[in-house]
Parts: C-alpha cells; structure tokens; sequence
C-alpha cells in the first residue's frame, strides 16, 4: 500500500529526508542524524541520476552512521563536507578512515553493540553483506542500525536476506529498507523489490522508507536501465500487504510521521 508523504501538524516525533541511495536524513526527538553520506554527482563510474543533496543535508547534524565500507556508503569526499564535531558511528575496523580526516568524535561498533546520541539509543543490528573496501582491507562488516526514542527507526544499510535480521519482528516502527542497488544484477547481498517487500512482512513493519534505489549508475546503459525497473518503489509498494505502508518520497522530499498514541490518548 503507497500513502503520500504528508505533513502532519500534531504529534510529530520522526522526519525523514531521502537524498538519494542510502543517504537518509533523520529527525528524531530533536536529534539529527544522515546515514552513509553520499553527496556529490560522481562515485567512480557511476553517475547520479536525479538533484544533488542541498546544503541542508548536512547542516546541524548531531551524528552520521556508515553501515559498512564500501565507496558508495563510505565516501570521504562527502564526509569531508560535515562538521568535524560531529559524531560518526560505523563498523569495527573503519573508525582511522575517519580519525585521519580529523573527526573528533568516532565511535566504532560491533553488531550487538550500542552508543547514545542526544536522547535516541542507536544498537548496530545485522546485515548480510561484505565489509570489504578497496585499499583498505577485509578488517570490518558490514550493519545496520536500531535507532530508539519515542519511535524505533530501523536503518538496514545494504543487506540480504539473513535469518539474524529476524531479531527485529515487532521492534521497528519505521524501516529504511533497500530495494535494489546499482549493478546488472544484485547477488545475495541485496535486496530487490519482492525480497524487500517479503523482508517487511516477516518483520511486522508497518511503515516502510524505500531507500538504495534508482540513484546511480553507469551512463548510458541500457542494462542499468532494465535492471531499474525492477526497483521501483512502485512496484515495491504493490508487493508489500497490509499494514506495511511505503512511504513515497522523491530526493530531497520530507516526510514527517506522527507518533504512536500512548495508551489512554484519543
């Protein structure tokens, strides 16, 4: 089921802002937060299709979490942009990436570990997908992220399907979940549309941001194109089943989500 991404005047306690891939904006209790920064046109070969993040992406931010090291999760080149105050949360084994670009506040974590931002609890949960970064060795993982406060955020990174992620069912009640990548094909470490869409429905979700979609690839390929068509938030949005609702937003859209009543609210 697709609902419009809507304002909401009442009850506001999470934002979310999509740039484009994996890049998320998140406002929740007053904390601030962007997930695998990838701000610029250009990552190797691939291109951007759609605008780039404005200068509000990263403006006033409180943290940034890396899900793992790959080029178009883990760019320096966008990094370098955000405040060197600012804290970064990532894997195991990457945190001198960040250290050597002068970031003052690195916290490295394994899966089951856990940090406090502001007045949201953040624990790195599984994913299924490789670590490894060019040049830089096999020395970490790859995770995604439990954000808790009065809402609980689910940001998955880049993953398969993994039994581990189970963990999750009746924890998340916003997902930012992806539903397809860059390449011809995706391999077993990514989810497209279907698998995505049967991802939410064993964990229970509810309310679904489709992320790590229709955002870069090699210009002028015709593959790359076919390969798109079958990670349309769309056709995502068609797959899921009731309660699950997909957020519909385009790059730099917000959307606010009220929160949950308390028990004894009207």
């Amino acid at each position: 089921m697709l609902s419009d991404a809507q304002d909401s005047a009442t009850h506001v306690s999470a934002s979310f802002t999509w740039w484009g891939h994996s890049t998320v904006g998140i406002e929740l209790d007053g904390v601030r937060i962007l997930t695998d920064p990838v701000l610029g046109r250009w990552i190797g070969p691939l291109r951007r299709s759609g605008p780039l993040p404005s200068v509000a992406a990263i403006s006033d931010l409180h943290a940034v979490l890396i899900s793992h090291g790959h080029h178009d999760h883990l760019d320096l080149r966008s990094l370098r942009r955000i405040d060197r105050d600012t804290t970064i949360v990532l894997p195991t084994g990457r945190g001198s990436l960040l250290r050597a670009e002068g970031f003052r506040n690195v916290v490295e974590l394994a899966v089951g570990d856990s940090t406090t931002i502001g007045e949201v609890h953040c624990c790195a949960v599984p994913a299924q997908h490789t670590g490894a970064r060019w040049r830089a060795g096999r020395e970490s993982h790859a995770q995604g992220y439990l954000i808790s406060g009065s809402q609980s955020v689910w940001f998955a990174g880049d993953t398969g399907m993994v039994d581990a992620l189970l963990e999750l069912r009746g924890k998340v009640d916003i997902g930012l979940v992806p539903i397809g990548g860059w390449g011809f094909t995706l391999g077993p470490d990514h989810l497209d549309a279907a698998q995505a869409a049967q991802l939410c429905a064993q964990l229970e979700l509810t309310q679904v941001l489709p992320i790590h979609w229709g955002t870069f690839a090699i210009p002028g390929s015709r593959m790359f194109r076919a390969a798109w068509r079958r990670q349309d938030p769309g056709l995502f949005a068609t797959l899921v089943q009731p309660p699950v609702h997909v957020l519909a937003v385009t790059a730099g859209q917000r959307v606010d989500v009220p929160a949950l009543p308390t028990d004894g609210a009207p």
